[in-house]
């Protein structure tokens, strides 16, 4: 990754044009070349004890950080603090779908079936990092009981903590640690596998989380609006902490 791409997730920050970035073809050819999975079509997975993935797309507008310690051109430095917010969609969904508009509001709040929170701080060279660790936080999933998003949804009841490092590498999985889960969320294993996919319309991160030893999806993909994600993003594909994503054909 350049240094140019790590300074667009802060490009609204200064007035600058956003826009999607981040090159997911590998990832997109591998979800569509996946056959479509046997067994039952209404969730992803139903195994409670299987994998279970969700996406999220970062709202730029809700990224704050400190006025110190900032770099040369203002970006945060080492030791920098911050808090954003974002959007979680199903497994597969930011891979032919935008999460965000430019302005930072979801795109597809049909499909919104919770609100991610971070914070954290800078490690590594700050904004200007370009591969390895670049910030280290904790993270917050609220899942919702029902699809949909609105400005004061939030569900409380189904939530899950994760804390590590998050590295400036596309493509590339980093473990986090599972530190908390509640509701329905509380067959989480220990871990979880992050991935950061690139930047969208807003000028923030978009992610996908798969947690190996999973838990029952609180929304299961029948319940979602009919046109909402494309079979071929079903497809029960998982993290490989060696091979990254993996799509088994069947």
């Amino acid at each position: 990754m350049t240094q140019k791409s790590m300074i667009v997730l802060f490009c609204l920050l200064f007035g600058a044009a956003a826009g999607a970035c981040g090159d997911a073809a590998a990832l997109e050819a591998a979800l569509a070349e996946a056959p479509d999975p046997e067994g039952d079509e209404d969730a992803f997975p139903s195994n409670p004890h299987g994998p279970y993935g969700f996406d999220v797309a970062e709202n730029m507008a809700r990224f704050a950080f400190d006025d110190t310690p900032v770099d040369e051109d203002g970006l945060p430095a080492y030791g920098n603090a911050f808090v954003t917010q974002g959007y979680i969609y199903p497994f597969g969904f930011l891979i032919h779908h935008a999460g965000t508009n430019e302005d930072g509001s979801p795109a597809h709040p049909e499909m919104v079936i919770g609100l991610w929170t971070c914070r954290g701080h800078f490690v590594g060279r700050g904004a200007q990092t370009t591969t390895g660790p670049w910030v280290i936080t904790t993270q917050f999933y609220d899942f919702f009981d029902t699809p949909g998003y609105d400005e004061d949804k939030a569900s409380g009841r189904h939530n899950l903590v994760s804390e590590g490092y998050e590295i400036a590498d596309v493509d590339k999985p980093v473990r986090r640690v599972i530190t908390g889960a509640s509701g329905g969320a509380r067959e989480a294993g220990r871990d979880l596998s992050q991935q950061l996919l690139g930047f969208n319309e807003s000028g923030g991160v978009d992610l996908r989380m798969v947690i190996p030893q999973g838990f029952p999806p609180i929304i299961p993909y029948g319940d979602l609006p009919s046109d909402s994600v494309a079979r071929q993003d079903q497809a029960r594909c998982f993290f490989d902490l060696a091979d990254g994503l993996v799509c088994p054909n069947e």
